[in-house]
C-alpha cells in the first residue's frame, strides 16, 4: 500500500509541475540585450528561455533586468558551448534546455550549497521530483543503465547522443513526457526494467499504458502501418521523428494531443487525424515528402510553425472551418500544393507560410487581419491573389518574385503601409488604386503595375512605385513626386488635389 501511495504522490507532483510549466509558457517573452530572452513569472521572477551568444563557458545570470532567475527552459546553449554554470537561484528546469547544441557540451557546473539539483555520473537530476533532465558523457555512451530512483525522464534528455547504443530504464521511472532519445542515431535498444508499473516497450514503441501515452518509436524497428492503441490520449513530440519505414499511422479519436515534430522526416503516406485534436503542433509533418493529402479536423484552431514545411508531395489539404491562425513557414516548399481553400474566420497568417509553394491562386478571407513577411515569396506559379479587406499592412516581401502573378484584387480600402519588395519583381496587369489611408510604401515595393495614386502625402522609399503608369491628381503630392523623378504619369481629368 505504501508503494502505491508513493507512486500516486510522484504522479501528482509531476502533473502539478507540468501544469505550472504550461502557465509559464503562456507568458510573454522578453528580449534582454543581444543574448538572453526570458519570461516573467507570476511571482515576479524570471524563467530563462533562450540564449543566442557564442560563449564557450556559459554562465546563466542570477538576475536579469532586476528579476531573480528561478527557472530554465527552452534553448539555453549553442553549438559553441562546452560548459554551462547554473546559479543557485534556479529551482526549476523544464525539458532539457541544454539539448540543442549539446554535441560539444562536456560539463554542467552547480554551485556549492544548492540543493535543487545534483550531478550523478554525468546525469543532471532534479532532487525535488527525481527527474533526469540531461545526460552528458560518459552516461550517454554505449550501454547506459539509469539508476533506480529516477521517477521521470525529460524530453530530449539524451538528444543527439550519437554514441548511445542501449538504455535500460529503471522500474522507478513512471513519467516520460516526450521522446528523450531524439537523433540518437546508433540507439538500437531501449529496455524497461522488470517491475516497472507503467512503461512498456512493444514492437519497437515505448508507451505509458497507464497514462495512455505513446512516447516514442525506434526508427529502425517500426515499419509499415502503425496503430495507436484504443483509449490512448497523447502522442508525444518527436514520437515518430525520422521513422523512414512507416507508411501510415492509425490514430483513435481518444487522442487529443499530438506533440511537436511527432512525424517529422518520417515516411508517412497516409494519416487521419483524430476529431478531438484542437491544434496541429509545430513541425508535426515537416519533411514528410510522401504525404499527399490530409484533412484537418473541425475543432483545430491553429496550425503550428512549419507544420507541413517541405512536404514535397502534398497536393491536397482540407482545412478546419474553425481555423484562426497559420504559423510561420507552415506550407513552405510544398511545391505540389497548387490550391488551398482558406476558411472564413481565419485571422492570422504567419511569416513565409507559402514561401516557394506551388500555389496557382490564393484568396484571403476578409477575416484575415494580418499576414507575415515573405508570406508567398517565390511562389513561381502564383497567377492571382485576392487580398483581405481587413488588412492594414502588406509586409515586406509578401508576394515578391512571383513570376506569374498578373492579378491582385480586393486591395484593402483601409491599408496603411506596403512594405519593402512587397510585390518586388512582379508584373501586375490589373490597375491598382492606392487608398488615401496609405502613409508609407517601402523600397521597391512595386515593380511594374499601373497605379492610381491618392491626393494626400505618402512616405515613399527608393523606387517604391515601380515602372508602371501612375495616375495622379493634378497638383497633388504624388503628382509632384512623379514629376521630380521622371516617372510615367497621367493626370485624371476633373480630379482635385
Amino acid at each position: 500500500m505504501r508503494k502505491g501511495l508513493q507512486l500516486a504522490a510522484v504522479l501528482l507532483l509531476i502533473l502539478c509541475l507540468l501544469c505550472g510549466t504550461a502557465a509559464a509558457g503562456d507568458a510573454e517573452r522578453i528580449k534582454s540585450g543581444p543574448w538572453w530572452t526570458y519570461r516573467l513569472l507570476e511571482d515576479g521572477t524570471a524563467e530563462m528561455v533562450r540564449y543566442e551568444g557564442i560563449a564557450v563557458h556559459e554562465v546563466i545570470p542570477e538576475a536579469i533586468d532586476g528579476k531573480t532567475v528561478t527557472a530554465l527552459s527552452g534553448q539555453l546553449i549553442t553549438e559553441w558551448t562546452q560548459s554551462v554554470e547554473i546559479p543557485a537561484t534556479v529551482k526549476r528546469i523544464t525539458g532539457n534546455p541544454f539539448a540543442y547544441g549539446s554535441k560539444n557540451l562536456k560539463e554542467i557546473i552547480l554551485p556549492e550549497g544548492q540543493d535543487a539539483f545534483r550531478l550523478e555520473k554525468g546525469l543532471l537530476i532534479s532532487n525535488e521530483d527525481q527527474r533526469l533532465i540531461c545526460a552528458l558523457d560518459p552516461a550517454a555512451k554505449g550501454k547506459g543503465v539509469l539508476p533506480e530512483g529516477i521517477c521521470g525522464i525529460e524530453r530530449n534528455a539524451f538528444y543527439n547522443k550519437q554514441a548511445l547504443t542501449s538504455v535500460t530504464i529503471p522500474a522507478s521511472t513512471v513519467s516520460i513526457p516526450g521522446n528523450p532519445f531524439g537523433y540518437c542515431g546508433k540507439l538500437k535498444e531501449v529496455k524497461i526494467a522488470e517491475g516497472n508499473p507503467v512503461l512498456t516497450m512493444e514492437d519497437g514503441i515505448l508507451m505509458n499504458r497507464s497514462e495512455g501515452t505513446l512516447i516514442m518509436a525506434m526508427p529502425e524497428q517500426v515499419s509499415g502501418e502503425i496503430t495507436v492503441p484504443d483509449g490512448f490520449t497523447t502522442i508525444c513530440g518527436f514520437a515518430f521523428n525520422n521513422c523512414k519505414k512507416i507508411t501510415a499511422v492509425r490514430i483513435p479519436d481518444s487522442v487529443t494531443a499530438i506533440g511537436e515534430k511527432a512525424f517529422r522526416y518520417s515516411g508517412i503516406r497516409e494519416i487521419e487525424l483524430p476529431e478531438g485534436l484542437t491544434a496541429v503542433a509545430d513541425h508535426m509533418f515537416d519533411g514528410c515528402g510522401e504525404l499527399q493529402e490530409i484533412r484537418i479536423p473541425e475543432r483545430v484552431v491553429s496550425l503550428g510553425d512549419g507544420a507541413f514545411e517541405s512536404c514535397f508531395g502534398l497536393q491536397k489539404i482540407e482545412l478546419s472551418p474553425s481555423l484562426k491562425e497559420i504559423g510561420d513557414l507552415c506550407f513552405g516548399n510544398c511545391v505540389m500544393l497548387e490550391e488551398i481553400s482558406l476558411p472564413d474566420g481565419l485571422e492570422k497568417i504567419g511569416r513565409m507560410v507559402f514561401m516557394e509553394a506551388g500555389l496557382t491562386r490564393l484568396a484571403l478571407p476578409d477575416t484575415v487581419v494580418s499576414i507575415g513577411e515573405y508570406c508567398c515569396q517565390g511562389c513561381l506559379n502564383l497567377a492571382s491573389v485576392k487580398l483581405s479587406g481587413g488588412l492594414k499592412e502588406i509586409p515586406a516581401g509578401a508576394f515578391a518574385y512571383c513570376e506569374q502573378l498578373r492579378n491582385v484584387n480586393g486591395f484593402p480600402k483601409e491599408l496603411v503601409s506596403i512594405g519593402e519588395s512587397a510585390f518586388g519583381g512582379d508584373i501586375i496587369e490589373n490597375e491598382i488604386s492606392i487608398p488615401e489611408t496609405v502613409k508609407y510604401i517601402g523600397r521597391m515595393a512595386l515593380s511594374y503595375v499601373n497605379l492610381v495614386l491618392p491626393a494626400g502625402e505618402i512616405e515613399l522609399e527608393d523606387k517604391a512605385l515601380g515602372e508602371g503608369l501612375h495616375y495622379v491628381v493634378p497638383g497633388s503630392w504624388c503628382h509632384e513626386y512623379c514629376k521630380a523623378f521622371g516617372l510615367q504619369m497621367e493626370e485624371r481629368k476633373g480630379a482635385q488635389p
